[in-house]
């Protein structure tokens, strides 16, 4: 079936419950699991060779993000599945783009993610990285979207 499921945490409820959904796959199909958030950074526009900056993404901040990777570890522990949870640098890459490279280098071969139904002019300008993901990973994707009633933030 699967043996090593990816899944992307950034502290936000869809995230968590994403991430939930895949640790209940993993562990009925004996699966390893590797939990990433990435790091977003835009390249230089001056220089190639500078260094990449922070992007103010409106996501929830680093605290956020390491505590979800550590729930993640604790989980895991505590049930026996192996698994990851790391920071990833996106490298001047966007987040699906960097979850697709992670995927591809790590030979994941099923994707789990979160869905924040993003709509307007974000995604009509942007996409939605659910979208993005759908479209370009070289694996199966599950969207996970939170039940009604249960938006909030984790912050």
């Amino acid at each position: 079936m699967y043996s090593l499921i990816l899944t992307a945490l950034d502290g936000s409820p869809s995230s968590e419950f994403a991430f939930n959904e895949a640790f209940m796959i993993a562990s009925l199909a004996k699966a390893s699991l590797l939990a990433i958030s990435v790091v977003e950074r835009a390249a230089s526009p001056v220089d190639p060779g500078l260094p990449f900056a922070e992007v103010d993404t409106g996501r929830p901040g680093p605290q956020v993000v390491a505590r979800a990777l550590e729930r993640a570890r604790n989980i895991c522990a505590t049930y026996d599945v192996p698994c990851v949870a790391r920071a990833v640098d996106s490298c001047g890459d966007g987040v699906a783009a960097t979850i697709v490279r992670v995927a591809a280098e790590q030979g994941a071969d099923l994707i789990v993610a979160g869905t924040r139904g993003t709509h307007g002019l974000h995604r009509h300008w942007l996409g939605s990285v659910a979208e993005q993901l759908m479209r370009t990973a070289g694996c199966p994707v599950l969207l996970v979207r939170l039940p009604a009633g249960l938006c909030g933030s984790t912050g």
